[in-house]
């Protein structure tokens, strides 16, 4: 189900143009995943897993070369 889901957001978001077309469902869960687990474990400052959340978004988002 998280699989679907998360493959359902990222086609809709590639054909907005917003992201990279050769994102995965699969890399976007293992993202979340590796964050989740980077949060978990102390010490874990003030905001981290938002500003993580944010370079994954910034990483992902569709830029046009040149």
């Amino acid at each position: 189900m998280m699989r679907e889901s998360a493959a359902a957001l990222l086609t809709r978001a590639q054909q907005a143009g917003a992201v990279r077309a050769d994102a995965s469902a699969t890399d976007l869960l293992r993202l979340v995943h590796a964050i989740s687990m980077a949060v978990a474990h102390p010490p874990v400052e003030d905001g981290q897993a938002d500003r993580m959340i944010g370079l994954i978004a910034d990483g992902l988002r569709y830029q046009p070369s040149g």
